[in-house]
């Protein structure tokens, strides 16, 4: 599974390292629980940093890269749309977030705006909120109501490992057809996210034949 603390990465504005490491052979533990240690110390002393400089997020990755068939079945799962204007497969804006982060409230709260507000932009645009779960009973209160619907716990990091999640806030920008085409860590500005939405809608449309 994978998770966050609440330590904060550098150029992403104000992003979390994952809490826990994937499962290792027995052989390689040792070895790898001390690098991980000393990866966390790093990205927390870069994360004070960040949070004195407050930077904005930034795309991580711009390749399209199609998602695996299983995680991107799991995405749809928490999507769909209820308008009948809209085809029936939309794109689709992944967040990957933690609840022990304040920054992922920051984005899941800007992003629950736009749905509030019925903003242009997201017009014929899924969303799904991810996260590792955090025991058997794990919490849903501190996601937005808007977003409520759309969450998804992501059992066995199925997810986080199709998108290579490292930091939180991801915002990944899925292409109706699966394929994701841009991510972008940490909290975002208004202008930046619009711009990655109308990319989005652009590339979902040359999918379907539409120029």
């Amino acid at each position: 599974m994978t998770a966050a603390n609440c330590t904060d990465h550098g150029e992403a504005s104000v992003a979390a390292a994952p809490e826990h490491p994937a499962r290792l052979a027995t052989g390689a533990r040792t070895r790898a629980a001390a690098v991980f240690v000393a990866g966390l110390a790093a990205v927390a002393a870069f994360g004070s940093y960040a949070l004195s400089h407050q930077m904005v997020g930034r795309a991580v990755d711009t390749a399209r890269v199609k998602l695996p068939p299983s995680a991107w079945r799991s995405l749809l799962t928490v999507t769909a749309t209820a308008e009948r204007t809209c085809p029936p497969s939309v794109p689709v804006v992944v967040l990957y977030v933690s609840r022990k982060c304040p920054h992922c409230m920051a984005e899941l709260d800007r992003w629950a705006t736009l749905v509030r507000n019925d903003a242009a932009d997201m017009r014929c645009t899924g969303i799904a909120v991810v996260a590792a779960p955090a025991g058997a009973d794990s919490p849903t209160d501190w996601v937005p109501r808007e977003l409520s619907a759309m969450l998804l716990w992501d059992h066995d990091a199925e997810v986080a490992h199709a998108l290579d999640v490292r930091f939180v806030p991801l915002a990944a920008y899925v292409t109706s057809q699966g394929v994701t085409v841009a991510r972008v860590v940490g909290e975002t500005s208004e202008s930046s996210t619009a711009q990655h939405l109308l990319e989005l809608r652009r590339l979902s449309n040359e999918e379907r034949g539409i120029h």
